[in-house]
C-alpha cells in the first residue's frame, strides 16, 4: 500500500488504521519474533512466518485486523485486531502492538486503542471490549485506563517468564461508559 498516508480505512492524528497488508508480512513476523516485544506478549514460543501468512490471507468472521500506518514517518509501525467478535453477544476482544521499538512511549498506543474502540463502539456497535494484558506490560494498562478501560479480573498465575509467574490483567469497557464519555 505505497499510498496509506493518505488514506486511512480509520484516521486519526498521528496514526491511520489500514488494512492488514500481505506485502508487510516480514514486519509482522520480526515484531511478533522480537524478544523486546514479545516479551510483554507472553509469547514463549516462535511465531513462524507462515502462520503469519496464514492468518493475513485467511480471513474470519470474528475477526477484524489493521495495520497502524504512521502519518509524519510514511511507515507500518505495528498491528491492532478486534478477535473474538460474538455478534448475537455483541462483544468481542481488541489487542493492538506497536511492533517499532522507536515509537514506544509516544502515545501511539493510546491513540490507536482509542481509534479501535470508537471503531467498535461506533460502527460494529458491540457493547462490551475486553482486552487482556500480561501483568509486567505496565505501558498497556496505563494505556487502556487512559481511554476509560476498567480492571474487571485478575487471573494470578497465569503466565510465566523469566523464572516468575504473572497474573492476566481482563479489562473492560462498556458501551454505556463510552457513551457516557462521549457526551462531555
Amino acid at each position: 500500500m505505497d499510498n496509506a498516508e493518505d488514506f486511512g480505512f480509520i484516521t486519526g492524528q498521528k496514526v491511520n488504521l489500514v488494512p492488514l497488508n500481505s506485502n508487510h508480512v516480514d514486519l509482522y513476523f520480526k515484531w511478533n519474533n522480537d524478544s523486546r516485544v514479545r516479551k510483554y506478549l507472553g509469547n514463549v514460543i516462535p511465531i513462524p512466518l507462515e502462520e503469519i501468512k496464514k492468518s493475513i490471507g485467511n480471513p474470519k468472521t470474528n475477526y477484524v485486523g489493521f495495520e497502524v500506518w504512521h502519518k509524519a514517518d510514511k511507515k507500518p509501525i505495528g498491528y491492532v485486531h478486534v478477535d473474538g467478535i460474538n455478534w448475537m453477544r455483541r462483544k468481542a476482544s481488541i489487542g493492538a502492538l506497536i511492533g517499532e521499538v522507536e515509537y514506544w512511549g509516544k502515545g501511539l498506543a493510546t491513540e490507536v486503542t482509542k481509534l479501535i474502540v470508537d471503531y467498535c463502539f461506533g460502527e460494529l456497535n458491540l457493547n462490551k471490549i475486553a482486552s487482556l494484558i500480561y501483568e509486567p506490560n505496565k505501558a498497556s494498562q496505563k494505556c487502556v485506563e487512559r481511554v476509560g478501560f476498567t480492571l474487571e479480573a485478575t487471573i494470578g498465575d497465569a503466565g510465566y517468564s523469566g523464572g516468575v509467574y504473572f497474573a492476566d490483567l481482563y479489562y473492560s469497557y462498556y458501551r454505556k461508559d463510552w457513551d457516557l464519555k462521549n457526551q462531555k
